[in-house]
């Protein structure tokens, strides 16, 4: 299978979808270390990664930042429209992404994909209409588990 992008999800896949704020309002959210360290495998073997989420924000960014993801598609709470638009921007058809979303916004895009993953967690709409349905929940190595099929199935171009 040709893979040539995985798009991630932030809250939910890569955090596990809560915010935390402390007195002075600032908010923060947690990643997995195993996801991050899978991450920068998967980048190391030429595997290119793009984050899309609803939210907006510079949190958004800091996290691309921090996992040197330089595809960012923020506020886009239309999911498929976000994985169209990737699939303009990197020039190449929705059947060579793979993406990992937790909610039913997510879901509904999961047929504009070759293949899609949700953390056991899932909306039970994403979890019934996800090619695969992790064993880990969202923010607790969902990511490296979904990497780690991938990895399994592509064959580079």
């Amino acid at each position: 299978m040709i893979l040539e992008l995985v798009v991630l999800d932030i809250d939910g896949v890569l955090t596990d979808g809560h915010v935390y704020i402390d007195e002075g309002s600032a908010s923060s959210k947690s990643l997995c270390y195993r996801d991050l360290d899978a991450i920068t495998d998967a980048q190391s073997q030429g595997l290119s990664l793009a984050l899309l989420t609803g939210e907006d924000g510079p949190l958004c960014q800091t996290i691309a930042d921090r996992l040197r993801i330089s595809r960012l598609v923020q506020g886009q709470k239309d999911k498929v429209k976000g994985i169209a638009q990737l699939a303009r921007e990197c020039g190449i058809d929705g059947s060579e992404i793979a993406f990992v979303g937790d909610s039913d916004r997510d879901a509904r895009a999961f047929s504009e994909v070759g293949l899609s993953f949700t953390p056991a967690d899932g909306s039970l709409l994403a979890r019934h209409l996800a090619t695969f349905t992790l064993h880990a929940n969202g923010g607790a190595g969902a990511v490296a588990e979904a990497l780690g099929i991938i990895a399994k199935l592509r064959t580079p171009r």
